[in-house]
């Protein structure tokens, strides 16, 4: 038979690996925010740059729906209600 203090302790290696977890998430939706950002800047190089290769165009236009890919995959944060 499982005790109190047994399930407590259990509860609290869940809530530390949800936690956990969180921050991993966190971290994976910053880098996203950071690669969309570096993917915008390549598209204004390539933009204001003139004459590029369609090899190039395509590697950003790849990273751009990857970077998209992965920020599908994680769910925005709940905007909180007004009032």
């Amino acid at each position: 038979m499982t005790t109190q203090t047994e399930v407590t302790a259990q509860l609290g290696d869940v809530l530390a690996s949800m936690q956990k977890t969180a921050g991993e998430i966190v971290a994976v939706q910053g880098a996203v925010t950071d690669l969309k950002a570096q993917v915008a800047s390549l598209e204004a190089i390539i933009a204001a740059g003139g004459e590029v290769s369609p090899a190039l165009v395509a590697a950003v236009a790849d990273l751009k729906a990857q970077a998209q890919l992965v920020d599908d995959l994680i769910p925005d944060s709940p905007t909180p209600p007004v009032g």
